[in-house]
């Protein structure tokens, strides 16, 4: 993560995570398995407060695990068939409790869903609070889908946004605490479910350089094209016949047209273009409604963009700064 306010919020506990399959317990807590160089750390709080945590180790005895003693251990670790283990004569037992207590996470942290994707991917609510009971939650804790297809995700956010607005939900929450992203095609199209009638603006650029310069114009053979079709791990700068420009209206039809230079902040940069074209990558299973032929949900704005509030702040920025967002 890039951003810093992205490293600042992962250090906390967050039962989001668990429906990614994450570590809930906030990453200050969690060394990722690695000795931290001290039997403990001190935490102190803006108010002067200060709490000690000792470093604790912890395994899983679900499976019949012992690490009583050394033999027992070169048993378990090392020895490579299950059936070639001597059998653990005593219970399965828990080693010791750490002071800092690991919060729950996944669904048991959440109230029953209005409506929910099988895996979790998808949970929306309504709030019942006074003053609250026109607004519906829309919680998407990942873009990234293992083994599910991305469509499913679409389908089952549009059934709960056309579902709440049958039921009178005026307002709009989407919840992406804990989301780490993922398939980017997911997010752009979800806002195109929000904002039908309105077109996605990407623009980027990259660092016109002598090294780049050179590999663009090899793909720019005839070559180089073929071996293009044939090849999707190449990075869209180095493939200018797929670069469209920012509103997706032209394409580039050259390698110097798109290299540039252009100087910016006194670096030589590419010409804008957008991100990727949407219209080649939107698909039947993974799509960006209204690019490649391809309309999914609803054809009109269900919620206004002024009753719509994203909680998550890294992505609540950027869509302030790309006007997508009030």
């Amino acid at each position: 993560m890039a951003n810093v306010q992205s490293r600042y919020n992962h250090l906390f506990p967050s039962p989001a995570a668990a429906f990614s399959g994450m570590y809930t317990g906030g990453l200050w807590t969690n060394n990722l398995g690695s000795w931290p160089g001290k039997a403990n750390q001190t935490v102190e709080f803006n108010n002067g407060t200060k709490m000690t945590v000792e470093t604790t180790a912890s395994v899983t005895l679900d499976r019949g695990l012992d690490f009583s003693s050394r033999e027992s251990l070169f048993q378990t670790a090392c020895m490579p068939n299950k059936e070639s283990r001597p059998p653990d004569p005593r219970p399965s037992h828990a080693v010791g409790k750490p002071p800092y207590s690991i919060p729950l996470g996944g669904p048991s942290m959440y109230p029953d869903p209005i409506i929910h994707h099988k895996k979790d991917f998808v949970r929306g609510y309504y709030l019942h609070e006074e003053r609250l009971e026109d607004v519906a939650v829309l919680q998407l804790p990942t873009f990234r889908l293992i083994g599910e297809s991305p469509v499913s995700l679409a389908r089952v956010a549009v059934q709960f946004l056309e579902r709440a607005r049958k039921d009178g939900k005026e307002k709009l929450i989407i919840d992406l605490s804990n989301n780490m992203g993922g398939d980017i095609n997911l997010g752009f199209n979800l806002f195109r479910i929000l904002f039908p009638d309105k077109p996605i603006y990407t623009a980027t650029r990259f660092p016109s350089t002598e090294l780049i310069g050179l590999m663009g114009r090899v793909f720019s053979t005839s070559q180089g094209n073929e071996a293009v079709e044939h090849d999707n791990t190449l990075d869209l700068p180095l493939v200018f016949q797929n670069a469209v420009t920012p509103d997706h209206r032209h394409s580039f039809g050259s390698w110097e047209k798109l290299f540039g230079p252009v100087e910016i902040a006194g670096q030589n940069m590419s010409h804008l273009h957008a991100t990727y074209n949407f219209t080649t990558a939107s698909t039947e299973d993974n799509p960006i409604s209204g690019y490649g032929g391809i309309e999914f949900g609803p054809s009109t704005q269900l919620f206004h963009a002024e009753n719509i509030i994203i909680v998550c702040l890294p992505l609540n920025m950027h869509s302030t700064d790309t006007n997508t967002n009030r």
